[in-house]
């Protein structure tokens, strides 16, 4: 099955740690079958399971669960431990302020707190000396992504920012980030902010203890998707797409039909959340010829019919300007990944 992809970006920031500790960054990647030479391209992508692999593993190696990206560390188990604690809290409100107050026990150089502005709710999250403008951290955003993941999790329902700042310059992979988050992102702020309607800290917390084990089964591969319930309109499109095959996707007039919607209409609310009807199909053809890469038994002609190119030059120039790299370069270094 076809999955989502990941910026090899994030693969990088992953290893950031590890690699200015010395430690096997090539060993890490062999575990995770990431070939070392995608690094060096710029706009890579790796699959959702392989992300997970070497997050993972650089947990393990580290016995840190925040990839040695802060001056403290979290041991194993820290997360869960977070979980356990959240889940007994009346509202979301509650937990987001016990959640912090944990975690400011093991990340010293990270402080968040939660306060009311008026109709918003503001998660503020701040490391000492970091510049406006300056590098992406991934620790500060790591903090705002999670929160928001378990604010989705513990109420049962997604939850749309009002607004995610941060300080840093936009990154490469911003486009990952409105995938999982939200388009209304800025950067080059004055603060690392997640904004929040504030009737959301009045949101009951609806899961339990049991509910736990099953949240921590499914991450960190859990966490690399869009929350799924109350879904925005691109997820629903993007859904409908991958039910047909993608030789034969419907037109924008065709889906619209399906979600009971206009052509203008399915157009203004698409771009109303950061994307289009064409980038949502050449994303998804990205990512199916991607998991299809890893099959050697697959000539690259055969993989241009099966994610809907009737020429293949047509699709060697697509995949090349949506990675950075051509197809049978992309196939040689994933097959030396593993």
């Amino acid at each position: 099955m076809t999955q989502h992809t990941v910026a090899i970006t994030l693969v990088r920031e992953v290893l950031r740690g590890p690699r200015a500790q010395g430690m096997d960054v090539d060993g890490m990647l062999r575990r995770a079958n990431i070939s070392t030479e995608l690094l060096a391209a710029d706009q890579a992508r790796v699959s959702r399971t392989q992300c997970a692999a070497i997050m993972r593993t650089v947990k393990r190696c580290m016995r840190d669960e925040f990839w040695g990206v802060s001056a403290g560390r979290l041991p194993p188990g820290t997360f869960a431990q977070l979980c356990r604690l959240v889940v007994h809290c009346p509202d979301l409100g509650q937990a987001l302020r016990a959640g912090f107050d944990f975690l400011h026990l093991f990340l010293p150089d990270l402080r968040a707190r939660l306060r009311r502005e008026g109709d918003t709710a503001v998660l503020s999250v701040e490391r000492r000396g970091q510049p406006v403008g300056g590098p992406y951290d991934f620790g500060v955003a790591t903090i705002l992504f999670e929160a928001l993941q378990i604010l989705h999790w513990l109420s049962g329902r997604r939850i749309e920012p009002r607004v995610v700042a941060y300080r840093c310059a936009q990154p490469s992979h911003v486009a990952d980030s409105v995938r999982l988050m939200t388009h209304h992102l800025r950067f080059g702020q004055t603060d690392n902010r997640l904004v929040l309607d504030a009737t959301v800290l009045e949101m009951p917390v609806v899961r339990d203890a049991d509910a736990v084990k099953p949240f921590l089964a499914t991450a960190p591969a859990g966490l690399l998707l869009p929350y799924r319930v109350y879904a925005r309109l691109c997820d629903l499109v993007r859904s409908h797409l991958r039910r047909h095959p993608l030789h034969a996707l419907p037109t924008l007039e065709e889906c619209a039909s399906a979600l009971a919607l206009t052509p203008q209409t399915l157009r203004r609310r698409l771009r109303d959340e950061g994307t289009g009807f064409r980038t949502l199909v050449a994303d998804l053809r990205r990512d199916a010829a991607i998991h299809l890469l890893a099959r050697p038994d697959l000539s690259l002609q055969q993989i241009a019919g099966m994610v809907g190119f009737s020429e293949s030059s047509t699709f060697h120039r697509a995949f090349k300007k949506s990675t950075g790299v051509a197809p049978g370069e992309y196939r040689r270094h994933r097959l030396a990944g593993g």
